[in-house]
């Protein structure tokens, strides 16, 4: 387990202490993760999985890092990681040294290279974040668009989708599909809309125990979305459960209506 010197003098920094705290523990986590160098290879699966830090909010955690940080889009560079680990400037001589030269040759790219952010354009990371895939695209990670490329796109190709309401229904979901299925092409399910008025087909807004309309829901453990018409809802809220999307849809149905016969 390599150790790795902290400047504890960051936390009296007027740009540290100006971070969100999203952004800060992406700092840690960058400075921990990365390699001898201060190189880190995208993933931003594990760091998700890791910070406990969802896609979006990494993303602005990373805008918040800029010049501190850079990425080629398949790696991301702590910028003076170097200089506070004490091995600035570089002895050939010195083993430790000679690995952090290794590192920096395999990293040529970098050398003047603009700031881009590589959550949104040109990530490459190892693992995916939703899973493992199957057939092709095994290996590469879903990465969320942002509604600028989804408006761009749409443009592009000429399809009718509204971009906003694309953006709405599938971050809502978990970027997820009526079928419950982790979406992996964001470009095919623009495809999928055209036509449809700027939505998908979404399973019908009824309550899952009489099949009366509602439009009060809450989302489950598998992203879907679970509705309770207002007679419903005003029985379950005298059960001792908190929410009724964490319970199996038969024995929520057994609480209300021996709710209801009491």
């Amino acid at each position: 387990m390599p150790r790795r010197f902290t400047v504890t003098e960051k936390w009296k920094d007027c740009w540290f202490r100006g971070l969100k705290p999203s952004a800060k523990l992406l700092f840690l986590y960058l400075c921990d993760e990365c390699d001898v160098a201060g190189f880190w290879e995208i993933d931003w699966g594990q760091a998700a999985f890791s910070t406990k830090l969802n896609l979006r909010t990494l993303q602005g955690a990373y805008e918040a890092l800029m010049g501190k940080v850079e990425s080629d889009g398949k790696y991301i560079r702590v910028v003076n990681f170097l200089k506070h680990q004490r091995n600035w400037p570089l002895n050939p001589e010195n083993r430790v040294h000679n690995s952090i030269l290794q590192s920096l040759n395999s990293h040529k790219n970098f050398q003047n290279k603009p700031l881009t952010s590589p959550i949104t354009k040109g990530a490459s990371p190892s693992t995916r974040g939703y899973g493992k895939g199957k057939g092709k695209g095994k290996g590469k990670k879903f990465i969320p668009p942002i509604l600028s490329e989804v408006q761009k796109y749409i443009s592009e190709k000429g399809y009718d989708v509204d971009a906003k309401k694309f953006m709405e229904y599938f971050t809502e979901s978990g970027w997820v599909d009526s079928k419950g299925n982790s979406v992996r092409n964001w470009k095919q399910k623009v495809i999928t809309w055209s036509g449809r008025d700027g939505r998908e087909k979404e399973t019908p807004k009824v309550c899952v125990i009489d099949r009366n309309p509602a439009s009060k829901y809450q989302i489950d453990k598998n992203g879907k979305k679970v509705y309770l018409c207002d007679s419903c809802r005003e029985v379950f809220k005298k059960t001792k459960f908190a929410a009724w999307a964490d319970l199996p849809v038969n024995k929520l149905e057994k609480i209300i209506l021996e709710q209801k016969a009491r």
